[in-house]
């Protein structure tokens, strides 16, 4: 971050951030497999996706890059 910002930076707002361990894909496969049926996203497409959607949908894109 660029320091001139810090005077106006707020207090309670950390100035580094910690990334996390995992991925965005991790996390929903875990809660594919916790939750399937629980949505995902509420409106997609004006349908709820579930985890288990979700990740099907995302096996299937990465089968086709590959």
């Amino acid at each position: 971050m660029n320091e001139r910002h810090h005077p106006h930076w707020p207090p309670q707002v950390p100035l580094h951030l910690t990334l996390p361990q995992t991925n965005l894909f991790y996390n929903a496969e875990v809660s594919a497999t916790r939750f399937p049926d629980k949505p995902f996203i509420v409106v997609f497409y004006d349908t709820p996706l579930t985890f288990r959607a979700f990740r099907d949908e995302a096996e299937r894109i990465a089968g086709f890059l590959q």
